[in-house]
């Protein structure tokens, strides 16, 4: 392979890496009702076809780890598919289609694993940090504009619970809900604290705007972690941890100026998150009005949950009114489908944790180390990893850090052969 042929295959991974994310955040976001399943389904489609597209170009040998976590995906949907017979006379119209979302995480997952045995290690960093700084722009153009009460995007995207600047005001971007529109920013700043290190003013630059777009969205779950994500993984990818302790220690003075300034100077234009202030002075969680109706719900699911029996508790109430939303992550999965679910929806993420953990590809390892982290802790008020959209990327990323891991394992293995085949050995092959 020429060099001009290797620059344009590289670019074509940097453009199969970023298309992920990117698509993820700006495929359209309409008000009409279901359009998600209109979107997933197409994203399957794209997605397998590449994935048979390289299989045709270079046979892939799957490894364990992707079949293993297959398995688990595959018993997850059959544990689905147990849940909402049991619960057949309950269910919402729409329970057929969950069942699509565990083969859809394996569609991802093999996704990643395809592309990152045949690109290289550089090619997927550079993809994932552009969909990074372009998600943080764009979120923050379509902030602005929502924020002035321009919705000239609102046929694409859902502006239903964006505020333009006055009495109240909370942005969405293309999410369509303002702490979707957060955790995205967030996580993608997170990525640029791993990955943007050689261009310093473009890093601070984009992790300031970052930070504006999640103040913008009145948050207030996120403008609480933005600080701690960024933070660790500023500390975690530098190669000099200390060295870097005062710019850690600026930042951290510098966003807690922020947000104290936010609360005193600008309360009345974020009510939502103004309300912190009440935590603070009550000292009780309660003092948030959505919190605490969260908590009501909880109590009015558990019951139903709890009085339904023991073939339930195993098996969970399936897809029912009751539990469309609960704003609790383990709480979602639990009365979905019980305990043996909820089970099982764990091990894959304790599993997914110790491969990111054990890897030899730092950068991107630690990309989904924190992502699996920050959305387990997220997940204590929202639906994240048992949501739709956010275990996409989760499961992408795990892709790309298997695949990378296999490659380089076959790269030391054919190298350290090579190195073992003394100069005679080649001598005699030569002269034979």
């Amino acid at each position: 392979m020429n060099k001009f042929s290797a620059q344009n295959t590289n670019k074509l991974y940097v453009v199969l890496t970023s298309l992920v994310p990117l698509l993820l955040v700006y495929l359209p976001k309409t008000p009409i009702s279901g359009s998600q399943f209109i979107i997933y389904p197409l994203l399957a489609l794209l997605f397998s076809s590449i994935i048979f597209w390289i299989s045709i170009k270079k046979k892939l040998f799957i490894v364990f780890k992707v079949k293993f976590l297959i398995v688990l995906f595959l018993l997850y949907d059959l544990i689905l598919v147990i849940s909402f017979l049991i619960n057949t006379n309950e269910l919402r119209s729409t329970a057929p289609l969950e069942l699509f979302r565990p083969l859809l995480l394996v569609i991802f997952l093999l996704y990643g694993y395809s592309i990152a045995r045949l690109g290289n290690k550089n090619s997927l960093e550079e993809g994932l940090l552009i969909a990074a700084y372009t998600i943080i722009l764009g979120q923050f153009i379509l902030g602005v504009f929502q924020a002035l009460g321009l919705n000239y995007f609102s046929v694409l995207y859902s502006a239903e619970k964006s505020r333009e600047f006055g009495l109240i005001f909370r942005v969405t971007g293309s999410l369509g809900n303002p702490n979707n529109m957060a955790w995205v920013v967030s996580n993608s700043a997170m990525i640029v604290s791993f990955l943007g290190h050689k261009n310093k003013k473009l890093y601070w630059l984009f992790l300031m705007i970052a930070f504006i777009v999640v103040v913008m969205s009145s948050s207030r779950t996120i403008i609480l972690l933005f600080p701690l994500m960024i933070i660790s993984s500023i500390f975690l990818a530098s190669k000099s941890n200390y060295k870097n302790l005062r710019a850690l220690i600026i930042i951290g003075l510098f966003i807690s100026i922020s947000i104290f300034l936010i609360f005193v100077l600008g309360s009345q234009y974020f009510p939502y998150l103004s309300q912190l202030k009440l935590v603070v002075k009550s000292g009780n969680l309660m003092s948030i009005n959505s919190f605490s109706l969260r908590v009501i719900h909880w109590e009015n699911v558990y019951q139903e949950f709890s009085s339904a029996g023991l073939l339930r508790e195993f098996f969970g109430l399936g897809s029912r009114q009751i539990v469309r939303t609960v704003d609790n992550d383990f709480l979602y999965i639990l009365y979905r489908v019980g305990w043996v679910g909820l089970s099982i929806h764990l091990f894959i993420s304790l599993y997914s944790f110790i491969i990111f953990q054990k890897s030899k590809v730092k950068n991107i390892a630690a990309i989904g180390r924190h992502y699996l982290f920050f959305a387990l802790v997220f997940g204590l008020v929202a639906e994240t990893l048992a949501s739709w959209y956010q275990p996409l990327l989760l499961f992408f990323i795990l892709g790309l850090n298997i695949g990378c891991s296999e490659k380089s394992k076959k790269i030391l293995k054919f190298s350290n052969l090579h190195s073992q085949i003394q100069p005679s050995q080649i001598y005699f092959k030569n002269i034979s």
